[in-house]
């Protein structure tokens, strides 16, 4: 029974506050595939199914994957992906994570946090598609491919990711971390004890708001723009965060006017005829112009400047909070990078 399996391999069990109520975040030794959860994370090396790691295979011997359809749900910088295979007799869903590198090849902490990150953000667009996110399992991501004297810095990063998302999400009940081999339990229970000691698993906004600026800044700098639109407003958009003091209000109300031009040239490019915001975004899907997820970036980044055009909400918050001007730059970074990508393409249609 599950019951039992638990209370042997609990190691640790954290509660996260939601204005609903609470949410637990458990941190398991042992076998994830032996979990009753409705939604698993599992990962799959190499570059093919038959050098897919230890992992893959327990989960594809119990659940069949190899010979189960498989969607792409959405694809990550450093040329992994990850892939969805929803079981519906079976009442599971499982995210499989391809890193297209061998299973114990050595990566960066940078890596680690895109891997970690685009987990939660598969998450985000399951709970957006409407799945059922009750029960969520994902492996202690890592465990072969870092140093070992970065495994307090990953055990930590794993804890802010996870306690954030509980926070956000508004369907998931309970999330589990698994260790799932023995020889290396030892150093990641060191870590995991480190980091949770007396530990405040809130991650420090500021510093991350301030690296992000750094980052689009740089990426702004790197993009060769002819435009007189794009490059004046990515100006702007530099100058602001170039300041001081926080102008995430101005850097919102530039990210619209950006977002509704990258919007036309979308449709322009596509050849489809172009219209406000909300219809050319409902034409950019149903012609799947561009990724859905990306759509998806492109209508965060446009209804952020709502939180500085004065419009008063009924419920929530009324002015953008540190995590939401966080996620409000991830989302920036992310489309000043498609933006750069598209602006070549955009040069053959004028």
């Amino acid at each position: 029974m599950l019951e039992n399996l638990e209370e042997r391999l609990l190691l640790h069990e954290l509660t996260v506050d939601v204005p609903s109520g609470k949410r637990s975040f458990f941190i398991y030794k042992g076998d994830m595939s032996q979990a009753k959860a409705t939604v698993f994370f599992v990962i799959a090396h190499g570059l093919s199914l038959d050098e897919s790691g230890e992992l893959y295979e327990a989960f594809d011997n119990k659940f069949s994957l190899s010979t189960s359809k498989e969607k792409k749900l959405l694809s990550l910088s450093s040329g992994g992906w990850i892939g969805i295979i929803d079981q519906k007799q079976q009442n599971k869903t499982f995210l499989i994570l391809h890193t297209n590198k061998k299973e114990g090849t050595r990566y960066s902490l940078d890596l680690l946090e895109e891997y970690i990150k685009g987990c939660f953000l598969a998450l985000t667009l399951l709970e957006y598609k409407g799945f059922e996110l009750k029960d969520v399992c994902l492996p202690v991501i890592g465990r072969k491919g870092i140093e070992t004297e970065h495994h307090l810095v990953a055990i930590n990063m794993m804890i802010q990711y996870a306690t954030n998302w509980l926070r956000d999400t508004s369907c998931c009940e309970k999330l589990s971390y698994f260790l799932y081999v023995q020889q290396d339990n030892d150093v990641w229970m060191n870590s995991l004890e480190k980091a949770l000691k007396g530990t405040n698993v809130a991650p420090d906004f500021d510093e991350i708001i301030r690296n992000l600026r750094k980052k689009i800044v740089s990426e702004i700098n790197n993009i060769s723009v002819k435009n007189d639109f794009y490059a004046s407003t990515l100006n702007g958009i530099k100058q602001e965060l170039e300041k001081r003091e926080d102008s995430s209000r101005n850097v919102a109300v530039l990210c619209r006017s950006l977002i509704i031009e990258i919007n036309k040239d979308i449709c322009r490019i596509a050849g489809v005829p172009v219209s406000s915001f909300r219809k050319n975004i409902i034409e950019i899907k149903r012609n799947k112009v561009v990724e859905e997820w990306m759509v998806n970036h492109f209508i965060i980044l446009y209804e952020y400047n709502e939180g500085g055009r004065g419009n008063i909400p009924l419920y929530g918050p009324k002015t953008l909070e540190k995590d939401d001007i966080a996620i409000m730059y991830f989302t920036l970074l992310r489309v000043i990078k498609f933006l750069n990508k598209m602006l070549p393409k955009r040069m053959n249609v004028e």
